[in-house]
């Protein structure tokens, strides 16, 4: 194989050539003694016709591995490090390994690094490591761990480039409680070009993020692990997709497993697909299928496998290993010694049948009971994908959310929003049963969003096998939003496949909508029975407008009652400080009350204040709360602790952030944009809209054209692991026991206005005169107009 020379300003990429052995001098690579200075601009780094592989090294590693490297690596010294250079041979498609620190990794990798511990901790082989290290002898030793760290906070799809890449651990770190905390080693594998300037399409970068790394292994062990990158680098083969056809079956059902191989060398090469399955009570995997495949020259070839599922209910796991005998891969007729090249795990959950958990969830009063106890709850909004929501259910990975899941738990987290696929297929159902179900395994709430602003197509699949698609909001409906009036029977077909489907599931709060404004919708946006409804005042403002959301929340609700579905349901959130509803008025019939804010901490504790739903004995959830700004710990701490003091029942944060990047662009139009484009206005439109999407191309594309984790998030993406904002939030949970709200007799009330008057006033005196009590450190309770005449005898 051909190897291409490449020189920097200081440092002297040294490699050999056929037949000719690298050696390393006294002074080592890197030193300027003797070398030819050579400024490389970008056009002398044309397209590669060969593949190569960088190594960059700390100095003193360098200098203990004396002339033992082998050869096919391109070597810099870590302390002459040009990081151009080493990115512009990555984005060709070159291949790297980073023995270091890492803090010069270039951020357009979108890899970060961040350190767990500030103690020693000893890395171990990760426990679905794509590279075999297990027989390395690493000692304990002060690490880093990588993450996926993109280069902009809010990169918008087809607009920024965004790689294509799996983060997979190599060696774990762990805590003295025997927790992973870190991956001190991990492969960056970018699977596929990057998606604007298709760039590192075919790239491994391996990073060992170490200080002083012969700490951690001495010079022979780090000789073997490069010998066996090598290996691994010079067979050219790289599983790029392995996949189930569902994310869960039912005990007798079939599954179906596809494994992509894409062969990187110049010739066709022989390889070995093996196929393992382990079962929720096993502790080793079993091999039970093999397939030969000879994939050609840049081309990818793809075996299938599967069988019928017999044992019990639980989490499974496949693992696909791709071998190759290096010595007679190229002469397809030899079958050789193959040796292991590549290595992936993935899940599937296996369900008795329709979902049947005890429940975990109730409701006591203004608390919200979970595990027979009345605390103050934390959680989260969870969206796993960079693709938010266009691909999340139909790319769902069980077992990395089942991790995430159980960080969530550890942390403190015990309820978890999600949000339902707008059009329900066979496989997005099964992705969103096995969410329910890892859930639950979890001791996790999951509070189940059904209908959002997002969208305007929704679907579902009759018993019959009829699919069927309607229009849940018009072009010009953005003075309903978030709701629809139209379709009606449709809407509830919907909402009905969800609750039969899961109607034995203990552990879900339905949430119906996410945000809602409604604002004078006239005849055309409604069905005519909408316009028949009793109660409902003909004139036009809050009050009818509150009243309209409460009655579609009201016939959902009834839906989910007549299938025999008995979770609590939470009607949802409406725009109470921008006109467009009463927000306490509007959940008065539900079991729950829905609030949203990202304004201050103290914002929120004094909004909370203006809605709070105690007196009418219903719990109030701070659903969403947040700032766009990554890993805010002082925003999440206070928030929470606002939350706390105002008397909501739980607060989950916007959001816990991505575990995964998406395979494909987002495929969904971006409806909400479309009101920069009609005129004239409407004066009764949710202006806001047009602020939210006043940046966003036509040509990008999505529900929401960029990953809002990356912004909002809260943990190390790509990685189960929580950054400080999310450990701060998480303190509250796992404190909470005993800070459930008790409703007694005050001297003192402050009494908040309805919007039976026709008009939604008083937000600005509430929140003032919250304020000053809070500041007199006074003693008093909240009080809705509506509940007077229940008011205690004080």
């Amino acid at each position: 194989m051909k190897r291409r020379i490449i020189f920097s300003v200081r440092v002297l990429f040294a490699l050999s050539t056929a037949g000719v052995n690298l050696s390393l001098g006294t002074g080592g690579l890197g030193t300027t003694s003797g070398a030819t200075k050579i400024s490389l601009a970008s056009q002398d780094l044309g397209p590669s016709t060969s593949r190569s592989i960088c190594l960059v090294i700390e100095d003193s590693l360098l200098e203990a591995l004396q002339g033992g490297l082998p050869s096919l690596f391109r070597v810099q010294r870590e302390s002459d490090l040009n990081p151009s250079v080493i990115l512009q041979a990555v984005a060709r498609g070159d291949s790297l390994v980073w023995i270091g620190n890492g803090a010069a990794i270039p951020e357009e990798l979108w890899v970060g690094i961040f350190r767990p511990a500030s103690s020693p901790l000893v890395p171990t082989s990760a426990k679905r490591s794509p590279l075999d290290l297990s027989s390395l002898a690493f000692r304990q030793s002060v690490s880093y761990s990588a993450f996926i760290k993109p280069n902009k906070e809010m990169p918008y799809h087809n607009i920024d480039d965004e790689p294509r890449a799996e983060l997979l651990p190599l060696l774990e770190s762990r805590d003295r409680f025997g927790q992973v905390v870190g991956y001190p080693a991990a492969l960056m594998h970018y699977f596929a070009p990057s998606t604007v300037n298709h760039r590192f399409g075919g790239s491994e970068c391996f990073f060992f993020l170490f200080d002083r790394p012969m700490e951690a292994l001495d010079p022979k062990g780090w000789l073997d692990l490069l010998e066996r990158i090598g290996t691994r680098f010079q067979a050219g083969v790289q599983l790029t997709r392995v996949e189930t056809d569902y994310a869960s079956y039912r005990v007798g059902e079939r599954v179906q497993i596809r494994a992509r191989v894409t062969n990187q060398r110049a010739r066709a090469v022989a390889v070995e697909i093996r196929f393992a399955i382990k079962a929720p009570d096993q502790r080793e995997f079993q091999m039970f299928a093999k397939h030969r495949r000879v994939p050609d020259d840049g081309s990818p070839s793809e075996a299938i496998s599967g069988f019928r599922l017999g044992g019990r209910q639980g989490l499974w796991a496949i693992r696909v290993e791709v071998w190759q005998d290096p010595a007679h891969a190229e002469e397809l007729a030899v079958e050789g010694h193959p040796r292991l090249v590549d290595r992936r795990e993935l899940g599937f959950v296996v369900l008795n049948g329709l979902i049947q958990t005890p429940p975990i969830v109730s409701l006591n009063g203004p608390n919200i009971r979970i595990d027979g106890r009345d605390n103050f709850w934390v959680g989260t909004n969870y969206y796993p994908s960079s693709s938010w929501w266009d691909w999340l259910w139909s790319d769902f990975r069980p077992l990395a959310v089942a991790s995430d899941f159980a960080a969530m738990r550890r942390s403190g987290y015990r309820i978890v929003r999600i949000w339902i696929d707008p059009v329900l297929d066979e496989r997005t159902l099964r992705a969103m049963d096995a969410a329910v179900f890892l859930a639950w395994q979890n001791g996790i709430v999951l509070d189940v969003c059904v209908f959002t602003q997002w969208v305007r197509t929704i679907g579902f699949q009759r018993p019959n096998g009829e699919q069927v698609l309607f229009d849940f909001r018009g072009m010009r409906d953005f003075n309903i939003y978030g709701i629809s009036l139209r379709n009606l029977p449709l809407q509830r077909e919907y909402i009905q496949v969800l609750a039969t489907r899961w109607r034995g599931a203990g552990n879900i709060i339905y949430n119906l909508s996410n945000e809602t404004y409604l604002r004078d919708p006239d005849s055309t946006q409604m069905d005519k029975e909408v316009t028949q409804w009793e109660g409902i005042p003909r004139q036009n403002g809050i009050l009818r407008d509150t009243l309209l959301f409460r009655r579609w929340a009201k016939e959902m609700t009834n839906i989910i009652r007549q299938v025999g579905g008995k979770q609590p349901v939470m009607p949802g959130y409406m725009f109470s400080m921008s006109g467009g509803g009463d927000d306490y008025l509007a959940n008065r019939d539900g079991e729950l009350e829905s609030w949203h804010h990202y304004a201050s901490p103290e914002s929120i504790g004094l909004t909370l204040s203006y809605v709070d739903s105690a007196c009418s004995e219903r719990s109030l959830v701070l659903e969403e709360f947040g700032t766009r700004s990554w890993n805010n710990e002082k925003f999440y701490d206070g928030g929470a602790h606002y939350a706390l003091a105002a008397g909501a029942g739980a607060a989950m944060s916007y959001e816990w952030g991505i575990r995964w990047l998406s395979q494909e662009l987002d495929f969904s139009a971006t409806p909400l944009r479309e009101i920069l484009d009609l005129t004239p206005t409407d004066p009764r439109w949710f202006l806001p809209v047009r602020d939210l999407v006043k940046h966003w191309s036509s040509r990008a594309v999505g529900l929401h054209p960029a990953p809002s984790g990356f912004t909002y998030g809260s943990i190390y993406h790509g990685t189960p692991f929580p950054a400080a904002a999310a450990i701060a939030l998480g303190r509250l949970g796992l404190v909470g026991r005993g800070l459930g709200r008790a409703v007694r007799p005050e001297k003192v009330y402050v009494v908040v206005p309805t919007a039976f008057k026709g008009d939604r006033d008083g937000l600005e005196e509430v929140t003032q005169t919250v304020k000053k009590l809070w500041q007199r450190k006074a003693v008093f309770g909240i009080w809705q107009e509506d509940c007077l005449n229940s008011l205690h005898r004080s």
